[in-house]
């Protein structure tokens, strides 16, 4: 007699009764229960698979917007490069601010490009931090304005309804008609 504890299910079992078993990592599962634990395991790696995947993809995202802001801060102030200023600025908004480079990026266009401001007495990016709210509330705004629109195919249609007119009944009255004659 070999009674060995499922280590899914935790029911004893004879081994040398039950003929459905499985030895996995030196322990005895039921066939139902290997089957069920292989299925949970397969999920989780699954899962982690998908993790690491969105991480990728974040990391691989931050580094797009980040050259994305830099050629954008270079062709707005029109250097060949950024200043160090400019770096540490952006470095400081992303890691202690909690700013993205996307967010920055749209910071700058809001401010000089949509609201016209110069850059001849900017230096480097430091209005980002005073403008970046206002920024925010634009940019969600005109994305709410899109998606409410995007059933929009430029035709109005408008339906106009009138009514048809009432009649109503006036009351007659006789009129006396008065006959002048003229003596000759």
């Amino acid at each position: 007699m070999a009674l060995v504890k499922c280590p899914h299910c935790e029911q004893r079992f004879d081994r040398e009764v039950v003929k459905n078993f499985v030895l996995y990592k030196n322990r005895y599962y039921h066939g139902d229960c290997y089957d069920r634990k292989m299925a949970e395991i397969k999920k989780e790696e699954k899962e982690k698979e998908e993790k690491k995947l969105k991480q990728a993809n974040k990391k691989e995202k931050e580094k797009i917007d980040k050259v994305n802001l830099e050629n954008f801060i270079k062709d707005l102030f029109g250097v060949p490069t950024l200043s160090y200023v400019m770096k540490a600025q952006i470095k400081r908004y992303v890691e202690k601010e909690g700013f993205t480079y996307s967010g920055i990026h749209g910071t700058l266009n809001y401010f000089f490009v949509l609201k016209g401001n110069s850059t001849k007495n900017a230096q480097g990016i430091g209005i980002v931090p005073y403008v970046y709210e206002d920024a925010k509330k634009y940019y969600t705004k005109k994305a709410a304005q899109e998606k409410a629109n995007a059933g929009f195919d430029g035709q109005l249609s408008v339906e106009v309804k009138v009514a048809a007119p009432q009649v109503t009944a006036t009351k007659m009255t006789k009129r006396r008609v008065l006959v002048l004659e003229e003596e000759d």
